[in-house]
């Protein structure tokens, strides 16, 4: 776990951001249900509300949920990118050591980089 914080830790904007929006998507999504009640119980049982305000902010709030959702998931995506390349660059094997073991086949013969 050190480890991959160590990774994570060269993106700590992209984290802040994406953890930044899955909070508020999650404020989104939960805030849905009670506008969905409010408009059952407000507009169309008992009819003394307006419906077009509590259509405009449950469009409203989705809107907001799906635009936090795509701003995680990009944010999200760039951290995991990084760490991948970073962690690839660590465990490669020095340039040099994958071609002494390298051979050349022709259509005649095969050499060995090893003579």
């Amino acid at each position: 776990m050190r480890r991959l914080w160590g990774y994570v830790r060269r993106h700590r904007r992209d984290v802040r951001w994406a953890l930044a929006a899955a909070v508020l998507g999650s404020a989104c999504q939960t805030a849905v249900p009670m506008v969905e009640r409010e408009i059952v119980d407000g507009v169309i049982l008992h009819a003394d509300q307006p419906l077009w305000p509590w259509l405009g902010l449950l469009v409203a709030l989705s809107a907001a949920a799906f635009g936090f959702a795509y701003v995680r998931r990009y944010r999200g995506g760039r951290v995991a990118l990084g760490v991948q390349y970073a962690s690839f660059l660590e465990t490669a094997a020095p340039p040099g050591v994958f071609h002494e073991s390298v051979q050349v086949c022709g259509r005649s013969a095969c050499w060995s980089s090893s003579l």
